[in-house]
């Protein structure tokens, strides 16, 4: 699994395709948290080999980050020439700054809502105690 001569380890990626059954048999649910602990657990039992591949490709990931950061901040700036051209060329950089704030923002609600699954707290009870009218106080919502 590992290649000596990057001093890397190597993780392939299966799309999935609409017809396969949920986990695949072969695989169940372990790669995602094995591959997210090789990623966590690598710099600190190899740290030299790792601020190495930092180095040597790290223009390169600084490359790959402003072509997937581009649309991004062209979608504020286009926006604002298309319906609110009145706005400020700054407006629309701010919006852009915001979208990209956003963006990431997703990925901390994701991993938050992961975990949240995980240990099997995924009641709505906030939500029906808030649809529901009920007797001054009488519990609504049981399993929260």
């Amino acid at each position: 699994m590992g290649r000596p001569d990057t001093g890397a380890v190597q993780m392939g990626v299966r799309m999935r395709d609409a017809d396969d059954r949920l986990p695949l048999p072969e695989r169940g649910l372990v790669l995602t948290p094995l591959s997210i602990g090789i990623t966590v657990v690598g710099p600190i039992v190899f740290p030299g080999e790792t601020a190495a591949l930092r180095f040597r490709f790290g223009p390169l990931m600084v490359g790959a980050f402003v072509p997937a950061a581009l649309p991004m901040a062209a979608w504020g700036l286009a926006y604002r020439e298309r319906v609110h051209p009145e706005r400020s060329w700054f407006t629309g950089l701010l919006w852009s700054v915001l979208l990209w704030l956003h963006t990431y923002h997703l990925f901390v609600v994701a991993g938050r809502t992961a975990v949240r699954l995980a240990l099997g707290r995924n009641g709505w009870a906030k939500t029906r105690r808030n649809a529901e009218i009920g007797i001054a106080g009488a519990p609504t919502a049981l399993e929260a």
